[in-house]
């Protein structure tokens, strides 16, 4: 609970009192109770203690205390005091003396139309009705569009959001009635959409495929469990595959599975979903994929199921990678050599034939300057690192000397530590300073095309970057295993209606430089009210308002739908 009335100094310690800026009008004022480190890593607890004022007394910052603060301070507890709990409606009470929610008939519309207006022209809105029916899509719509906006105030908010803005629903949805919407999202269900959505989205388009993991507090769902966190956190995990069309950057399918499992052992169950669920093996589709995935029983698996390959390749994936680029690298103006022109740079390539098992591909080899600059003057910094620490060390640990023997011969004897550096290694890798390749089973793209289309499919990292952090806000918290397939099912809505916005409104938030989340509450903050049994706006659009409905070509009688 906020106490609005009560306005305190914010402290200048900045090691204890810390501020953070949720969105343009909301800071939260926290306390940092303890530090200590983690395994080496920095780690610190911390409490909210209120909200940000927006006045100042003398040029001071100002903040509203919140009930954690007077408990953990030691405070007595203000009475007759303004109380603004988070997250719920006003309350009155009626005839019979009873709490209901107020009915709100000045609503905010501007985003939630945007939505809608989205979900209608990509068929989105068509296809969860032909799914779920139209209760439940409204429902769906409701709370992804909230998602979609970064679920302002948290999930405990929902109540608050749904009756403040025009939802298309027939009452507020509470906290409970989120959790159970989530439990009444079913496979089947959303199955019967996916095979709807991949065949409207895959048409004409390459799919690239990566994998994520999720952090969740709870260990009592079979899903859940520890393994490779790529967030570096001390928490179990459930790992997510999606799909992610690259020329329209739209997200196909998604499938949690266990934490546990590693990405290129779960690849052919992932595409067995994939392929019941609507992506069209018969058709031969290009899947693209990193170098995560370079792994034979990997590579044979997707080709078993008629897809085209196009995969990054470690250069230690094989020892023939390697020499490859070596040997190109040596007779650099081979008539093989082609230059691509791109960002600014001249980028050189060349094609080999390569057999990876029974599938026969094609390496394609690149080496750019500005990556060679880059990773020459970090492999330099790096060996003359070593160099020194080993000019002045007695004594090497094992793992030291593990490392370290990559670049140098270390001999260790009871008086002296002696090292030579290996050279022949050392210009072995100066030579692959800048260079990369991608293995195809394409015969018909040429090398500005392969490079194109790899590069492209960074579309699949920044959907998980929209998913975890903007969406999911890092964290799954949920406690059931159907909770986890309709949470996540509504979340990956929410990313196609986000990137869909974002990919719309990009140029202008581009030329206006403002982000996406300032272009969603500008659209939340048209506003209309309701006279007699019709709606009208609240107030004239401003100058960015009137702009934002222009590029997402939003006519104000959409209201008339």
């Amino acid at each position: 609970m906020i106490y609005l009335d009560i306005s305190l100094p914010v402290p200048v310690d900045n090691r204890r009192y810390e501020l953070q800026k949720i969105r343009d009008s909301l800071t939260y004022v926290k306390y940092r109770v303890k530090s200590y480190r983690l395994k080496g890593k920095l780690k610190h607890e911390r409490i909210l203690i209120g909200k940000l004022s927006d006045e100042q007394l003398d040029g001071v910052k100002l903040f509203h205390p919140n009930s954690k603060y007077f408990e953990f301070f030691k405070k007595p507890l203000p009475t007759c005091s303004t109380v603004k709990t988070v997250g719920r409606p006003r309350k009155i009470i009626d005839a019979n003396n009873k709490d209901v929610s107020s009915k709100n008939d000045n609503l905010a519309f501007g985003y939630t139309i945007a939505c809608h207006a989205i979900a209608k022209e990509l068929n989105l809105y068509k296809m969860l009705e032909s799914s779920f029916g139209e209760k439940i899509t409204n429902k769906i719509m409701a709370v992804a569009s909230f998602f979609a906006a970064g679920a302002p105030g948290g999930l405990t908010n929902i109540d608050h959001y749904t009756n403040k803005h025009m939802c298309f629903i027939d009452k507020t949805l509470s906290s409970q009635e989120l959790s159970e919407l989530y439990r009444d999202i079913n496979s089947s269900d959303y199955n019967d959409f996916f095979r709807q959505w991949a065949l409207y989205c895959c048409k004409d388009d390459y799919v690239c495929y990566d994998v994520t993991s999720i952090s969740n507090y709870s260990t009592s769902m079979p899903m859940v469990a520890w393994g490779y966190n790529r967030d570096k956190e001390q928490l179990p995990q459930i790992n997510v595959g999606l799909f992610c069309t690259i020329k329209h950057k739209l997200p196909v399918f998604f499938t949690p599975y266990n934490g546990s499992i590693n990405d290129f052992t779960n690849l052919p169950y992932i595409l067995e979903q994939a392929k019941s669920c609507g992506i069209n093996f018969s058709k031969p589709i290009t899947l693209v994929m990193d170098g995560g995935f370079a792994v034979k029983d990997s590579l044979e698996n997707t080709r078993n199921y008629g897809c085209d390959l196009i995969v990054g390749a470690p250069l230690d994936f094989c020892t023939n990678i390697r020499q490859y680029i070596l040997n190109w690298r040596r007779s650099p103006l081979s008539n093989k050599t082609v230059l691509i022109q791109r960002s600014g740079e001249t980028v050189r390539s060349s094609v080999e034939e390569l057999s990876i098992g029974r599938i026969k591909t094609k390496l394609f080899m690149y080496k750019s300057p500005l990556s060679t600059a880059r990773d020459e003057q970090a492999l330099t910094s790096y060996v003359n690192k070593i160099s020194e620490e080993l000019s002045n060390i007695t004594h090497i640990s094992d793992i030291k000397l593990k490392q370290y023997s990559e670049f140098y011969d270390i001999r260790v004897n009871d008086k002296e530590i002696t090292c030579k550096l290996k050279t022949e290694q050392y210009n072995q890798l100066l030579e692959l300073c800048g260079c990369f390749a991608i293995l195809t089973t394409r015969d018909d793209l040429s090398p500005e095309e392969i490079f194109d289309i790899y590069r492209a499919k960074d579309c699949v990292e920044k959907a998980f970057a929209i998913y975890k952090n903007d969406i999911l806000e890092e964290r799954l918290e949920v406690k059931s295993q159907d909770s986890i397939n309709g949470k996540m099912f509504l979340a990956f809505i929410a990313l196609i209606i986000r990137k869909s916005l974002d990919n719309k409104l990009r140029s202008y938030l581009t030329k206006t430089r403002i982000g996406l989340d300032s272009a969603i509450s500008r659209l939340s903050d048209i506003t209309c009210i309701k006279k007699d049994h019709n709606w009208m706006l609240k107030s004239a659009l401003t100058k960015q308002q009137k702009e934002l409905i222009s590029v997402l070509n939003l006519p104000i009688n959409y209201l008339d739908i």
